[in-house]
């Protein structure tokens, strides 16, 4: 496996269960993916950062037991509660842990979709990822994802507001148009759709928009850790409902030979 990302190391049982139970926006968006990504039943599915695993069930059911599922995530707990989840209901489904860039699970050429929801901006060998996306798809298979397309500035704040903030900062990849486009180009996959989502962030208190960094974030935020200064501020800043603006990046691939 490709060397683990920081924020699979700091993941702990707690912070699996606290992101399945907080990932609200996430699994909208991903429900939607699934509708665009239309899966059809005896295909072959790959859930590349399938989390918890809510959306793989939804992936499994849309494909049914003559399908082929393989749910991938570096994350060792969240990986642990997708694969209990399923237990001997989906008995085909393989549950691997294992980083975007290392599908050596996968023979070439087999795969019908690559799925992925709010996953891609944890990658940062995109070169690679998107080697291995060409050699896992079948001719004529796709690849359908939506990220974060660019970072969510109270989010950067607050993250800067821990002891390692600089460092966390570091783990996720953002990227222009133009530059994903070129990262993609040299390889056999047409770009049927690209386009960036603007997706309001809904939290009913602070308490809630921190609960949901600390689990999105894998530890890296936590609210412990807030100055009485910072927490003060916070405090007055957020006194009720929040609502953050967040950009995402929606991408259709085809296989093309």
């Amino acid at each position: 496996m490709q060397d683990a990302p920081a924020g699979s190391l700091r993941d702990t049982r707690e912070l699996a269960r606290l992101y399945s139970q907080v990932s609200h926006w996430q699994r909208d968006r991903g429900l939607r993916l699934i509708e665009t990504a239309a899966p059809e039943e005896g295909e072959h599915v790959l859930d590349m950062g399938c989390g918890t695993g809510e959306l793989t069930a939804e992936l499994a059911l849309r494909i049914g037991p003559g399908g082929q599922l393989t749910a991938i995530d570096p994350d060792p707990q969240r990986l642990a509660q997708a694969r209990a989840q399923f237990g001997s209901g989906f008995p085909t489904a393989r549950f691997v842990q294992t980083t975007a860039e290392d599908l050596s699970m996968v023979p070439d050429g087999c795969v019908d979709l690559i799925y992925s929801n709010y996953a891609l901006h944890w990658v940062l060998d995109q070169k690679r990822l998107f080697g291995e996306v060409e050699r896992a798809l079948r001719p004529g298979g796709r690849m359908v994802t939506e990220f974060l397309g660019a970072p969510i500035e109270t989010l950067i704040e607050l993250l800067l507001m821990m002891p390692d903030g600089a460092s966390a900062m570091r783990e996720n990849v953002y990227m222009d148009e133009a530059d994903w486009r070129a990262l993609i180009a040299p390889r056999a996959l047409a770009v049927e759709r690209l386009d960036w989502p603007e997706i309001p962030l809904h939290y009913q208190n602070l308490q809630a928009l921190f609960d949901w960094l600390e689990a999105t974030s894998h530890g890296a935020f936590d609210h412990r850790k807030l100055s009485a200064e910072n927490l003060a501020m916070l405090s007055r800043r957020f006194p009720s409902e929040i609502e953050l603006p967040c950009t995402g990046l929606r991408m259709v691939l085809r296989k093309t030979e």
